[in-house]
């Protein structure tokens, strides 16, 4: 019988185009995990995980799981994964994250947050990181700095 179950499990994911959960890519942490808070907000927090990038305050948090992560090129795809009621309504969508250590600090800019795809946000350009302190260029914002908490 549960043999039967098995077989019926794993002939629907394939008749349904599903992703069986064994088949998901290893993605690697980010070389800046840790909690911190920003340059603007002194209650403002960021919680930089293995999987998820989490930014507060906020009930729940703003929630980024990441789809791949290039620490060499210093870039995070992520799906963005909250409710719709947190005003930040681009659920389902997909975000990029730069970071750069300048003047010894951590800054990040988030130059995509709507994506339709993974691929998009992964085909946009990075942000400029030349001087994220001063001018550095991240889409119509500033770069943001992030102080270890």
């Amino acid at each position: 019988m549960k043999r039967f179950f098995f077989l019926i499990i794993i002939v629907s994911l394939f008749f349904f185009n599903c992703t069986p959960v064994w088949a998901f890519k290893d993605i690697p942490a980010p070389t800046i995990v840790g909690n911190y808070r920003d340059n603007y907000t002194p209650d403002s927090e960021y919680l930089i995980g293995d999987t998820q990038w989490l930014i507060g305050p906020g009930t729940p948090p703003l929630t980024f799981t990441y789809t791949s992560v290039d620490n060499q090129s210093q870039v995070i795809i992520a799906e963005n994964t909250f409710n719709e009621g947190d005003g930040f309504n681009f659920t389902g969508k997909f975000s990029q994250f730069n970071w750069v250590n300048f003047d010894n600090a951590l800054w990040y800019c988030q130059i995509v947050y709507d994506a339709e795809t993974e691929e998009k946000a992964a085909n946009h350009p990075s942000a400029a990181r030349s001087n994220p302190s001063e001018k550095g260029s991240c889409g119509n914002f500033a770069w943001t700095k992030l102080i270890r908490k």
